[in-house]
């Protein structure tokens, strides 16, 4: 089978997930009592407009019909007015999703290099201080909520370093200084804009504003992906053509690095796409405690306005995102493993 149709194959299994998650929400949002006409037109509506919005929703149909007019919609892009903006659903989210993907990337740039390289390090030394070390990591990333770790750190380089002048040291709200502007839109990534429009001083604001929240994302994840790793690479590296390799006097490092963690790269994989996903959708956190203007702030203010259709857009983006995150990672199992076919997955 070719990759191509391969990753089309995958694609057409993965439609169920994203209908089942609609349905599971949609009948969800069904059982708040709340009625969505008086949360977007507000306590003062007039009967007349509460039935006209009724009318053009289709809020007094069946619930089945409701859901098909809504899927209907959705097939088309239209996801509805927003209740925190009163623009197009579709129109908020291209706002703040480049917010998000630019925290949850950095994230991920961070938590997965460090957190593979720490588990394989610790399991090539069992019981030294790296391996230690490199388990407390793991325990303590598992152990602390997010939210706790954001709060922390905002107290820490707020008002712990402030004792010694060093509280400017790294921004604690929002993407950019209150007084600069943001660079011409390019990728919605001030980092990258910034320096396509060769605006240094923007460029710098926006790396110490995307420090902090992107460790407190990365770092849980982090945890997660050292311990598969350490896993992974202690059950591989009990092998015997391992032990074979180390007599034949291969270099210790093309043992550990080249023949042990190819082998036990699956289960890295594996965990990897989860924790994508999750860090994308663990942004609520974070995007809120650090005022960080991506969906998952959006999603927070959604939720405190009843908007349903804010909501409902919310989570088929990040469906869709975790969907996408495993379908790489199922076509990157038969690039890097020979044992696993595309026939066969």
């Amino acid at each position: 089978m070719k990759l191509w149709e391969y990753v089309v194959r995958r694609l057409i299994a993965l439609l169920p997930v994203i209908i089942g998650v609609t349905v599971i929400a949609f009948v969800l949002w069904k059982a708040i009592p709340i009625d969505p006409a008086i949360a977007y037109l507000g306590p003062k509506a007039k009967p007349e407009q509460i039935a006209a919005f009724h009318a053009e929703w289709h809020l007094n149909d069946p619930l089945p019909n409701q859901y098909f007019y809504y899927m209907g919609r959705l097939l088309t892009g239209n996801l509805g007015p927003s209740f925190v903006n009163h623009v197009p659903v579709t129109e908020d989210l291209a706002t703040y999703l480049p917010a998000t993907l630019e925290l949850t990337i950095t994230a991920m740039l961070f938590a997965l290099p460090v957190g593979i390289y720490l588990g394989i390090k610790s399991a090539a030394n069992p019981n030294k201080w790296v391996d230690l070390v490199s388990r407390f990591i793991a325990i303590i990333g598992v152990a602390i909520p997010i939210y706790w770790l954001a709060i922390m750190l905002k107290i820490f380089f707020h008002e712990d370093l402030g004792v010694i002048g060093m509280n400017n040291l790294l921004s604690l709200d929002g993407r950019l200084g209150a007084t600069m502007t943001p660079p011409p839109t390019v990728t919605g990534f001030y980092t990258i804009d910034s320096l396509l429009a060769l605006n240094y001083p923007d460029f710098v604001s926006a790396v110490t504003h995307l420090i902090l929240p992107a460790f407190t994302l990365g770092f849980a994840q982090l945890a997660i992906i050292l311990r598969m790793t350490r896993s992974g690479m202690i059950e591989v590296l009990g092998q015997d053509y391992i032990r074979t390799a180390r007599a034949k006097g291969v270099p210790e490092r093309q043992v550990v690095f080249r023949h042990a963690f190819r082998n036990a790269m699956n289960a890295t994989l594996t965990v990897a796409g989860l924790t994508v996903g999750s860090a994308f959708a663990g942004d609520v956190y974070v995007e809120s405690i650090f005022n960080w203007p991506g969906i998952g702030k959006y999603f927070l203010q959604a939720a405190l306005h009843a908007g349903f259709t804010d909501l409902l857009g919310y989570l088929f983006v990040v469906t869709v995102f975790y969907v996408s995150a495993n379908l790489v990672v199922d076509v990157l199992y038969a690039t890097v493993d020979p044992h696993v076919t595309l026939g066969g997955a």
